[in-house]
This record gives C-alpha cells, sequence and structure tokens, in this order.
C-alpha cells in the first residue's frame, strides 16, 4: 500500500497540472494589460543579497552584469504582466496571476511571445530562488550560498560558476532540469514525474524519485548519498576512484553496479565495497531501477545528453509523456504486487 501510495501522488500532480493547462484553452476573464511589441526596463540599485525569480510559463535568463545596478529587461506582447521589486535586499522577479509558486496560471503566459532577462551584480548572494512553470529559464553564472531551483512542467537550465554552494535544492515535477558544474556541501534532488541532469556534483545529499528519471554525474564522491526511487528510474555515475559502500535495499525494483570493478545486479540487503568503502551510498528501490556507474572527467562536465537536445517545449508534450512514464510505472508495480 505504501509503494502504491507513493507513485499515485506523482499522478496527482499531473492532474493538477492538467487542469491549469486547461484554463488557457476554456478561457478566462482576466483582463490584459500588455500591449504586443512593447519593451519596457526596470533597474533598482538597492543592495542586492537576496534574489527570487517566478515568471510562470514566460521565457526569462538570469546572468551577472557589471557595475552596481540590477537590471530587468522585459519585451514581447505581455510585456507589462512581469513585475519586480525590493524588500529587505530581496529581488523579486514575478509574473501576475493566481496561485503559486510555478503553479502560478494566467490565460495570456500561453499565449505570444515574451522574454524576461534578468542581470544583476557579479557578486556572491545568500539565497537564489528560481521557479520555472511551463516556459524555458537559463541561469547563468550567479553564485549564492544556497541554490533552490524548481521546475514545473518548463525546463530550466542551470550553469553555475567555479564555485561551491552550501546546499542545492532541486525540484522537479513534470518538466526538465539540466545542472552543470553543480558542486555543492550539501544537495537534494527530488523528482516526481519530470527528468533531472546534474553534472559535476560534489558533496553528500538525496536522491529521491517517485515517477520520473534523475541522472548525476559526479565529479568527486566527497560525502554520503541516499536515492530511493518509488518507481522510476535513478543513475549515479561515480569518478573511477570513488571509494564506497554500497546499501542495496529493493523490493520489486533493480539495483545494478557497474563501477570501479564491479559489474552485476545486487540482491536485496546486499552490500557492496568500491575502492575500500570511505563513503556510504543507499540505494533503496520499491518498483524502478537505480544504476551505480562510473564517468570520466568529460562525461560529468557535459552539458546534456542527447535526449535533452530533444526534450518536447510544448507543455502539453511535456505532461503527456510524464503521465505515460506513470502509468508505465504503476502497471509494472501491480502486476509485481
Amino acid at each position: 500500500m505504501k509503494v502504491l501510495l507513493k507513485i499515485f501522488i506523482p499522478l496527482c500532480i499531473l492532474s493538477f497540472i492538467a487542469f491549469g493547462i486547461s484554463i488557457p484553452i476554456l478561457g478566462t476573464n482576466e483582463a490584459w494589460n500588455g500591449a504586443a511589441g512593447q519593451e519596457r526596463t526596470i533597474e533598482f540599485t538597492e543592495e542586492i543579497t537576496r534574489i527570487k525569480v517566478d515568471i510562470g510559463a514566460y521565457d526569462c535568463t538570469v546572468k551577472p552584469c557589471s557595475g552596481d545596478t540590477a537590471k530587468i529587461s522585459i519585451s514581447g506582447d505581455n510585456f507589462g504582466r512581469i513585475k519586480a521589486q525590493m524588500s529587505g535586499g530581496e529581488l523579486e522577479v514575478y509574473s501576475e496571476g493566481f496561485g503559486f509558486g510555478w503553479l502560478r496560471f494566467n490565460l495570456f503566459s500561453w499565449f505570444g511571445s515574451t522574454k524576461v532577462t534578468v542581470e544583476v551584480p557579479e557578486k556572491e548572494y545568500e539565497t537564489l530562488k528560481v521557479y520555472t512553470g511551463a516556459g524555458t529559464t537559463e541561469i547563468k553564472n550567479i553564485r549564492a550560498a544556497d541554490v533552490d531551483l524548481n521546475v514545473g512542467a518548463g525546463t530550466l537550465k542551470y550553469t553555475q560558476p567555479d564555485y561551491t554552494v552550501s546546499d542545492l535544492e532541486i525540484d522537479v515535477s513534470a518538466g526538465k532540469l539540466v545542472a552543470k558544474n553543480a558542486k555543492a556541501k550539501e544537495y537534494s534532488i527530488d523528482v516526481s514525474a519530470g527528468s533531472a541532469e546534474v553534472y559535476g556534483l560534489t558533496g553528500s545529499g538525496s536522491i529521491d524519485v517517485s515517477a520520473g528519471s534523475a541522472k548525476a554525474y559526479l565529479a568527486e564522491l566527497n560525502g554520503s548519498c541516499d536515492i530511493d526511487v518509488s518507481a522510476g528510474s535513478a543513475s549515479l555515475m561515480l569518478p573511477d576512484d570513488a571509494s564506497a559502500k554500497i546499501y542495496c535495499d529493493k523490493s520489486a525494483g533493480s539495483v545494478n553496479v557497474n563501477a570501479c570493478g564491479v559489474n552485476r545486479d545486487a540482491n536485496d540487503d546486499e552490500i557492496i565495497t568500491l575502492n575500500g568503502g570511505e563513503y556510504s551510498i543507499n540505494a533503496d528501490v520499491s518498483a524502478g531501477s537505480i544504476k551505480i556507474g562510473n564517468t570520466d572527467a568529460g562525461q560529468a562536465e557535459q552539458t546534456e545528453t542527447a535526449t535533452a537536445a530533444t526534450t518536447a517545449t510544448h507543455v502539453g508534450d511535456v505532461v503527456e509523456s510524464g503521465v505515460a512514464q506513470a502509468i508505465g510505472e504503476v502497471s509494472d508495480a501491480l502486476e509485481v504486487l
């Protein structure tokens, strides 16, 4: 029963996303206050310590700039719906609508083309929080101690500078995330029914997959890792010199280890030691699969796999593929049970 509940939670999330998609299809009475083809720029000279970006289904780029002035450039059909404000050292850029986080909907964000560019002074920030609804967001070389990345049904590309964050949190519901050079002291990767690819990862943390897929390419194994898969798949790729003990716990899924001279499917409650076993890797799978392998330096820094290049850009395609995967995993689980 516990396994089935964990499987059906992502299906409920996908149903809610489908409800949000129906809003622009059926229509709303929300008034439009933008004008096609116009542009505007917002500037802030106050000191910024925290950054929060939540623009729903629009496209956005966040990058550093020289000088001490932050600049938000907005262009396109719905430019009037993008707002920016400063409060207590936090710069917040968001879109008007109803809801919260990536669940913020409005009729006009699904039609027309609106692009937002957020440029902030090149410095170290306390926090960086990004929410992507059904659009595409790209974060380039922003230094922040704590980074929180959330993806609804869109695409988020995150490139970290040569800098180690204290805490990296990734949450993907039904979209796609690609993170590069993800050096962290601690990390958390949570995937419901979407996909996440994280390259150059370091530190200790967890990977939790419900009915999606997660791939983590480690630049260095310097901490423990807990992997929990309900009905999806997770891949943890280790350097050749990684020293770990892998603790395997599986119900109706599989754990495959092909790393550091070991190549076999693990048994339940088996402990597999790699290169002395300095750090612990807990591999817990219910009705999905976990793969632990080796990666070279080139793969650890790779931008995207071939599948990322063909990711669906239309939100309907993203949700449809997520639903199909979740249903398939549920069927497999029911057959086993």
